[in-house]
């Protein structure tokens, strides 16, 4: 619909559209169309407004994600906190079963205190590091005190038997290697 007349112009007025004289004097020389003007500003106004809902339902749905996923690696973090202290307890509840098992027994005391007389260490112990005797053939002797505190890891990741002399030399070469690593000069 065309305006052609200000009583038109008034009723839109009235509706909210906010018009000076020089935009009445406009439309009232152009025939503008103002009933399509402000259905489209309305429509305008409407789909910002719809845009603006989806939004904030995006941004809703973003933060709740957002929380669930730190609630899972909260919850992630918690379990291997847990497992961590099972496998330690584990690890002393072997160590008290086995002193346990042995507290009483006069061979192994005395096993034990043999084998403290007789260890002869290159270097000085750390955690998690086991005694390796060397076996070193000495004048056609074989020296069983003489040994290095390597890594447990690297102790049982080679098979080796003094009795037999299986795997001897391949863990005697990767423990003195593992010692050069580790010494200053």
């Amino acid at each position: 619909m065309s305006v052609n007349n200000l009583s038109t112009l008034r009723k839109y007025g009235s509706i909210g559209v906010d018009l000076d004289s020089k935009h009445i004097q406009f439309i009232l020389n152009t025939g503008f169309d103002l009933s399509s003007f402000v259905k489209k500003a309305l429509d305008d106004e409407m789909e910002y407004y719809n845009w603006s809902l989806d939004n904030k339902r995006v941004t809703k749905e973003l933060v709740t994600t957002r929380d669930e996923l730190r609630n899972t690696e909260y919850k992630i973090s918690e379990a291997v906190e847990n497992l961590s202290s099972l496998y330690i307890k584990s690890i002393e509840l072997e160590n008290d079963i086995t002193e346990i098992l042995y507290a009483n027994s006069k061979e192994w005391r005395e096993d034990i205190n043999l084998w403290r007389s007789i260890n002869e260490p290159v270097n000085r112990r750390e955690e998690g590091q086991e005694f390796h005797h060397m076996h070193l053939n000495i004048n056609g002797e074989v020296n069983k005190k003489i040994g290095i505190y390597i890594p447990k890891e690297l102790h049982r990741s080679i098979h080796h038997n003094s009795s037999t002399g299986k795997g001897i030399k391949k863990i005697n070469k990767a423990a003195l290697l593992w010692l050069c690593e580790q010494t200053v000069i």
